[in-house]
């Protein structure tokens, strides 16, 4: 089973007191008051589309998706977004994700 197919009943944003934990948990863990999840992306290589092909080529030069993901203080996924075009840059796949 794909990770994405487990968003709604395994990978789950914290909100109150889960989200207060996971809070705590970085601030005891890494000194980062206030901190809700560490994010980051990657490129996923792929096969040449045959269609939009342009926008799946990234600036490494290779077609790929965008993974985009979300853990808590545990590393435990709280959110996960995939399959953005690799040309699409950081600052908007994170603008989608809200």
């Amino acid at each position: 089973m794909a990770v994405c197919d487990l968003e709604k009943e395994q990978i789950l944003f914290p909100t109150g007191p889960a989200m207060q934990e996971v809070v705590d948990g970085f601030e005891r863990m890494a000194h980062l008051p206030g901190c809700g999840g560490a994010v980051d992306g990657s490129h996923i290589q792929i096969l040449k589309p045959d269609k939009h092909a342009a926008d799946y080529n990234s600036y490494k030069h290779a077609y790929t998706m965008l993974l985009q993901a979300c853990v808590d203080h545990r590393g435990l996924f709280t959110y996960v977004l995939a399959g953005d075009p690799g040309a699409m840059n950081d600052r908007r796949c994170m603008r989608k994700s809200r």
